[in-house]
């Protein structure tokens, strides 16, 4: 059904399009192309589509482009849909740029360029974050923090735009503000100000304000010399972590058996094949010392097998011990060969 007037208002579009006007053009593509005046025709769509383009009619740019790209009329043409593109992004247009972007990454239409794809990230990113958008900041956070290729890490604008996200409420930027601040990566450690944005975060069940707050109750007792204390800060922190394996060092010199448990079974797992480096050697002595057997084993101090002994070998060493002092040859045999493995005799 057509409205009253309709074909009026459509005539009087279609002067002001041919009199150049880019609006009228491009509001004429679109009419064309949506079937506002009851005619869908697409080619007449890019007709004036294009028109409005040539024009300097930034969002007629940018449907150009989406036009070549999809093919609504014709054949795709990734060359012309970069062109086209490129042209609306100049002119300051976020979803072209944003397109840009992707065009240039992926090499569509372009020869691939990671430098201008990174430039029209962060042209986009900045232009939305100005426009108050919490995800766009939080996003160029990431951009700094990480660095992009012609663009070098810088963590005072990484920090800058996590804190600007962060005060707008946005959650992932407060979690990676209380990451960074609880680590020390960018910033001065801050675990107080690290629990803080956990908690607004998450409030204060969240599970890392919760073992963050945990760890800064046992600093304090570590300080003043608890060693379980810093036994469970190694504990926590791990003993892959240098901080982790100073506390359990520390721990474990104070006479804390679990913490020499910890640091055997560490180095322990270090050994390739060729023995368990050097630098771990005087931890299991230690350990050895403090009456952990596993340890008095490795180092070949025990007599008989321990925990060192893959699970099971001990029941098995002592049947075949029963079964040869019985006379049983083929047992002799066998544990003659068991207790020659590499897997039973002792780590030097």
């Amino acid at each position: 059904m057509k409205l009253p007037g309709s074909n009026k208002k459509l005539q009087v579009l279609i002067l002001a399009a041919e009199a150049n006007d880019p609006q009228a053009q491009y509001d004429l593509g679109v009419a064309y192309e949506y079937g506002e005046f009851d005619v869908i025709d697409l080619a007449q769509a890019m007709c004036w589509i294009r028109r409005s383009a040539e024009n300097g009619h930034v969002h007629a740019q940018f449907k150009l482009a989406c036009y070549y790209e999809s093919g609504l009329v014709g054949q795709p043409d990734d060359s012309a849909a970069y062109l086209w593109t490129e042209k609306a992004a100049q002119q300051g247009l976020v979803h072209a740029q944003k397109q840009l972007s992707s065009l240039l990454s992926l090499g569509r239409g372009v020869a691939r360029d990671f430098h201008r794809a990174a430039y029209w990230e962060k042209e986009f990113l900045t232009q939305e974050a100005a426009n108050g958008e919490a995800a766009a900041m939080h996003h160029l956070g990431n951009f700094w923090l990480e660095g992009k290729p012609g663009f070098p890490r810088n963590t005072e604008q990484a920090l800058r735009w996590y804190a600007e996200a962060a005060a707008r409420g946005h959650r992932d930027a407060m979690l990676r503000l209380a990451s960074l601040l609880e680590k020390g990566e960018a910033v001065a450690r801050d675990e107080e100000q690290a629990i803080e944005w956990y908690e607004r975060a998450g409030g204060e069940g969240v599970p890392a304000a919760a073992r963050l707050r945990n760890l800064v109750r046992l600093r304090v007792l570590s300080d003043q010399g608890d060693a379980d204390a810093k036994y469970q800060l190694g504990d926590l922190l791990g003993s892959d972590s240098d901080e982790g394996r100073d506390f359990l060092q520390q721990a474990a010199q104070m006479g804390q058996r679990a913490a020499a448990r910890h640091l055997f079974e560490y180095y322990r797992s270090l050994d390739d094949g060729r023995g368990i480096p050097s630098a771990g050697r005087q931890w299991i002595e230690l350990a050895a010392d403090l009456g952990i057997p596993q340890a008095a084993q490795c180092l070949g101090k025990a007599t008989e097998p321990q925990e060192c002994v893959p699970a099971g070998t001990v029941d098995l060493i002592a049947r075949l011990k029963q079964q040869a002092a019985a006379g049983d040859v083929i047992a002799e045999i066998t544990l003659n060969s068991l207790l020659s493995s590499p897997l039973y005799a002792p780590r030097k």
